[in-house]
C-alpha cells in the first residue's frame, strides 16, 4: 500500500517503495538489498479506476502490486474513507464515518434501504444479491459473522481495538436472527466503534488478511522511506477462520 498522486498530465503515479514485501523474512537484506524495477501497469475498470503499478524485485525474484490507501486486493470499493494520496475523503454521510465505502450495503440496510432485486434496463444501480454478498463479507471482516470461531473473534477484536464483548454480542444477535436487517445493524454497531480508532484502514486491511480475504498487507512509509508490516498484528497467531 502506497500513496498515489496525479502528475502534471493527471496520471496517477505511486510513491514507489524501495523494498519488496519479502524483505521482512530475509536475514541477509543488509548485504543484498531489494532491487526494485517497474514491470507494468494493471488496468482497472472499477475502483480506484486508474492503473496500478506492478513492480518486480530482482533480488527476491517476486512481483507485487502497489495499491493506494483505502483499496485492497480483489476489491472494487474503498473499505475506509481514504483518498489515494492517504488523505481523508470528502464523502461523508451525516450518520456514518464509513459512508461511500464497501460498507454502504450495511449502512443502507440499517436505514431500511434494501437494494432492488432486479435492475432496470441499462441501470447501474446495485442489486439485492450484491447487497447480501457485501453483508456477508463485511460480517467476516468485522468479526460478527455467525460462523466464525470464538477465538477468531478475539483476534479481530485485538486488531480493530474494539471490545470483544461488543463483537460477541452482535455476532450472537446475527446468530439468533440471521436476516439482513440484523446483519446490517450488527455491522453498523462495529463500524461506529471503529470510527473512533486510529488508522481504521490499516486495521481493516489487517483484519481482512487475518480472515483470509486477501494477502498480508505492507505499508510504504513515505516520510521515512521504509516498508513496514502492519502495526496491528494481534497477540495470537493467524488461524483458520472456520
Amino acid at each position: 500500500m502506497s500513496p498515489y498522486y496525479p502528475n502534471d498530465s493527471g496520471q496517477m503515479i505511486a510513491d514507489l517503495p524501495h523494498f519488496c514485501p519479502f524483505c521482512f523474512a530475509d536475514a541477509n537484506i543488509q548485504n543484498h538489498p531489494c532491487d526494485i524495477v517497474y514491470d507494468h501497469d494493471r488496468e482497472r475498470k472499477t475502483g480506484p479506476c486508474f492503473p496500478l503499478h506492478v513492480l518486480r524485485c530482482k533480488t527476491h525474484k517476486v512481483g507485487f502490486t502497489v495499491y493506494p490507501p483505502g483499496h485492497v486486493p480483489y476489491g472494487r470499493q474503498i473499505i475506509a474513507p481514504v483518498e489515494p494520496d492517504n488523505s481523508k475523503t470528502g464523502i461523508k454521510r451525516e450518520d456514518s464515518f464509513f459512508s461511500g465505502t464497501y460498507f454502504d450495503a450495511a449502512l443502507d440496510v440499517n436505514s431500511h434501504n434494501v437494494w432492488a432485486k432486479e435492475s432496470m434496463l441499462n441501470s447501474l444501480s446495485p442489486r439485492y444479491v450484491t447487497q447480501t454478498r457485501h453483508l456477508k463479507r463485511a460480517g467476516l471482516l468485522l468479526g460478527v459473522d455467525a460462523d466464525l470461531e470464538a477465538t477468531f473473534r478475539e483476534i479481530i477484536s485485538q486488531t480493530l481495538n474494539i471490545p470483544g464483548q461488543l463483537i460477541f454480542e452482535n455476532a450472537s444477535a446475527i446468530k439468533d436472527d440471521p436476516g439482513y436487517y440484523s446483519q446490517g445493524k450488527a455491522i453498523c454497531n462495529i463500524l461506529d466503534a471503529l470510527s473512533d480508532q486510529t488508522a481504521p484502514f490499516e486495521r481493516l486491511a489487517t483484519a481482512g488478511y487475518l480472515t483470509g480475504l486477501w494477502p498480508e498487507p505492507s505499508f510504504w512509509d513515505v516520510r521515512h522511506q521504509v516498508l513496514r508490516p502492519t502495526p496491528f498484528h494481534p497477540y495470537r497467531t493467524r488461524a483458520a477462520p472456520f
